[in-house]
């Protein structure tokens, strides 16, 4: 502040000072009047009276409304830094975000002498909006009898981004129709909240006792605690995302050493897997069903070898490998001479089974007499052998795959509907592989090395390979990428595999990719989502592209310091500001390492 200058609360006190003088001043001219003054005498001093009063309105208290306008902007942000100051602490000491908006609309009703106040925030959909906190003078939670808000006021602030101060809600035409009116709204006052131009919610305010009731200070007022709120807001959606993303890559990384035969970090995947974790145990059926090639087999040996039966046998059958005439004999076994070319007895898969598993694959290709019969067994654990009248019994699990849909065959008459119900006790559904497109150059690596063994050390896909592979939809599912990558690392052209290494279909003729070294996101960029899926699947591409950009920059970096420093790892690393331990990670690194996943 200049020397000189006075404050607006010094020229407050100077010119109450002088009012002060100078109506003393006038007081006492007015006892000097003489009492027997003549009619001129006293209009003269009448008129010095109304000059003194004069000069009083127009300076002393013009130069008071002039410096306390000067105070409003200060009043307003101490009143505003008092309500941050209180959220500050509540931010740290708040268990959970109900907590803190609860405390937060208590202390606006107290501050703004409101009845009623509400944070209501954006919903997932268009239209839709969710109170998340709304309490009442008596400083306590609504119910939803009570949670009528003014929609009208909550569209407009949402559509328009600017505060409503609504003085008299009885004048308001458009407000005639609402519930609102009717349950006597006086007035109200609602902010946004939002971070830039994008609307989060909105804070609503109402007194339903009197009208004009809020003031433009309130107005200012309410608007810098919405751009409060929307800070927090902004920075716990943040927060909740790391944890979740840690809780993911924590959950990803548990898969892995679980599951290590199980190539895959899609978050179907991992559904799928907690779902194996959850029913490994326990002796109840499991139907998995999912297209041709994409792993049921894996899975029931997942289940299996997971379950208290592990150490027992776990016996595979593909129904539809064995013909119609000796699946029963397969099953169940035979008696010698049970039909003819039977000259000795055969033990059942069942029987060999005892104690263990039992996997029946594509179980939807099984004639309705042995559906009959399987289901049984499944009822009573009891056979007979094909040919025999001995009663056996087994202690088996059974788990049950199908590419095909039993429920609708069950409509067709094509499968007994009591079987269907039997087997399908525990669901597994597995998804395509078109529906886990982030695991395809995981799978694509770990194929390579089983092909190439040793030799796939120095073998690599380049980035415009992997992007076609992950736009192609793999009708066959693995069973098909599996075979791709077989036949593309025999006949690879070196140990780079490019998009020229891959066959025209995978390709496209008409449909060539390009990696433009300038905007490797092209391909995700290019077009608008077409849905959440399809969202979710160009982010992870995204991340993953991002993260190879990285770690190409960290090799290139460790290895032009250790060339500088003769292999020198510590010397390296001190000269590059890197740890060293980036040193030993990238030089003991797997070549593989997505294989494990």
């Amino acid at each position: 502040m200049r020397k000189g200058k006075k404050t607006a609360l010094e020229l407050i006190q100077k010119s109450l000072q002088q009012i002060e003088t100078s109506l003393d001043a006038l007081q006492q001219r007015m006892t000097e009047v003489p009492k027997a003054a003549s009619e001129d005498e006293a209009s003269e001093w009448t008129l010095a009276a109304e000059q003194n009063i004069s000069l009083i309105r127009h300076r002393g208290l013009e130069e008071i409304r002039r410096a306390v306008e000067t105070m409003i902007p200060m009043l307003q942000d101490a009143r505003v830094g008092r309500l941050a100051k209180r959220l500050a602490e509540l931010y740290f000491r708040a268990a959970t975000a109900e907590e803190f908006l609860n405390s937060l609309v208590d202390d606006l009703i107290e501050e703004t002498a409101s009845e009623r106040a509400a944070v209501v925030l954006l919903g997932e959909q268009p239209g839709e909006a969710e109170v998340v906190s709304i309490r009442n003078f008596k400083t306590r939670a609504l119910d939803a009898a009570e949670h009528t808000l003014s929609r009208t006021l909550l569209k407009k602030v949402f559509a328009s981004g600017q505060s409503l101060l609504l003085a008299d809600a009885s004048a308001d035409p458009e407000l005639w129709k609402e519930k609102s009116i009717h349950m006597r709204l006086g007035c109200a006052l609602v902010a946004p909240i939002k971070v830039d131009d994008t609307m989060l919610g909105a804070i609503y305010l109402e007194n339903n006792s009197a009208t004009a009731v809020y003031t433009e200070a309130d107005r200012h007022f309410l608007e810098e605690i919405g751009k409060i709120i929307a800070v927090y807001l902004e920075v716990t959606h943040r927060l909740d995302r790391a944890i979740r993303a840690r809780d993911e890559a924590l959950q990803e990384a548990d898969s892995a050493r679980r599951f290590p035969e199980i190539i895959g970090r899609s978050p179907k995947l991992r559904k799928v897997l907690q779902i194996v974790e959850q029913v490994a145990d326990s002796p109840a059926t499991v139907l998995i069903e999912g297209e041709s090639g994409t792993g049921k087999e894996l899975i029931a040996r997942a289940l299996h070898r997971r379950s208290s039966r592990a150490s027992k046998p776990l016996v595979v059958l593909n129904c539809a490998a064995v013909p119609e005439t000796l699946v029963e004999s397969e099953l169940f076994g035979h008696e010698k001479g049970a039909f003819t070319g039977a000259h000795e007895r055969k033990i059942g898969r069942f029987e060999l089974a005892h104690g263990g598993t039992i996997f029946l694959d594509e179980v939807g290709e099984l004639a309705l007499p042995v559906q009959a019969k399987l289901l049984r067994v499944l009822q009573t654990q009891e056979f007979e052998r094909l040919g025999g009248t001995k009663t056996i019994k087994v202690d088996v699990r059974v788990i049950a795959a199908t590419s095909r849909n039993l429920k609708q065959m069950v409509e067709e008459g094509a499968f007994l509907e009591a079987l269907y119900y039997r087997l399908n006790v525990i669901p597994i559904q597995l998804p395509p592989l078109r529906e886990r497109k982030e695991d395809i150059a995981l799978l694509a690596h770990f194929f390579l090395n089983k092909f190439l063994g040793d030799a796939a050390s120095g073998v690599r896909f380049d980035r415009e390979a992997l992007l076609a592979l992950e736009r192609y939809d793999f009708p066959g599912n693995i069973r098909e990428l599996e075979n791709l990558i077989q036949r593309v690392a025999l006949l690879r052209s070196g140990d780079v595999i490019t998009v020229d290494d891959l066959p025209d279909y995978i390709v496209g003729k008409q449909r060539r990719i390009i990696d433009l070294e300038k905007n490797p996101f092209r391909h995700y960029l290019q077009s608008v989502p077409e849905s959440h899926q399809d969202l979710q699947r160009r982010r992870a591409a995204i991340l993953r592209i991002a993260q190879d950009h990285i770690d190409e920059l960290e090799n290139q970096m460790i290895e032009k310091y250790l060339q500088m420093t003769g292999g020198n790892i510590a010397e390296a690393a001190r000269l590059s500001g890197l740890h060293r331990s980036m040193f030993y990670r990238k030089r003991r690194a797997p070549r593989n390492p997505e294989a494990s996943s």
